[in-house]
């Protein structure tokens, strides 16, 4: 394999990708015969998860080299924003709401 090989193509493409299926999903949701949450959350972990999960083995950095590590965490915290806005979409919550309540209150597990 490229020594110099990057992941930020791949990434931003999950990325765009996923963010427009939670478009897709809140503009589902913000009609007033829309699914419930648990509706929601189906469509979410079928779709939006094997989008974000997709080679996640090949990109993901596990091998504990410091040179990479933070981009591993820069890419971890992208992955998580989109999992906060995909959970504010489904419960409807503000936008300060924490990630981390809105993942128990959703039951999603953490992108961790």
């Amino acid at each position: 394999m490229d020594s110099a090989l990057q992941w930020k193509p791949h990434i931003d493409e999950i990325r765009r990708r996923a963010t427009k299926t939670i478009s897709a999903l809140s503009s589902l949701g913000s009609s007033t015969w829309g699914p419930t949450l648990q509706d929601m959350r189906k469509i979410y972990r079928g779709v939006v998860v094997p989008q974000i999960m997709y080679a996640c083995s090949a990109w993901s950095n596990t091998n504990g080299r410091t040179r990479n590590m933070p981009y591993t965490s820069r890419t971890l915290a992208q992955l998580q924003r989109l999992q906060a806005r995909a959970a504010r979409t489904m419960s409807g919550a503000y936008k300060a709401t924490s990630a981390p309540a809105l993942d128990i209150e959703t039951y999603l597990l953490p992108i961790e």
